[in-house]
């Protein structure tokens, strides 16, 4: 709420301050007058599909690797050898 005031003595300082003030509230109300849900009309595009050649090169390198299995004692005794404290 605007402080109270008459235009020879106003609360806010000077007139032109007062003007400044009433310009941004105007500058606001505009601006939320804005549309925010904009619906644009775009030109139909034809969709073009080109199939895509794939090498052997390719297929190979897609493959996962094979899984190696290792028993728990295994992979426990591994795990001690690389993480070895070092004295």
């Amino acid at each position: 709420m605007r402080p109270s005031g008459t235009l020879t003595s106003p609360t806010t300082g000077s007139i032109a301050t007062l003007i400044q003030e009433t310009e941004r509230e105007d500058a606001v109300i505009a601006s939320r007058r804005i549309p925010k849900d904009v619906t644009v009309q775009l030109p139909d595009v034809p969709v073009t599909y080109e199939p895509v050649t794939v090498t052997a090169d390719q297929l190979a390198a897609n493959k996962p690797a094979a899984a190696q299995v290792v028993s728990v004692s295994q992979a426990i005794s591994l795990r001690r050898r690389r993480h070895k404290p070092q004295p």
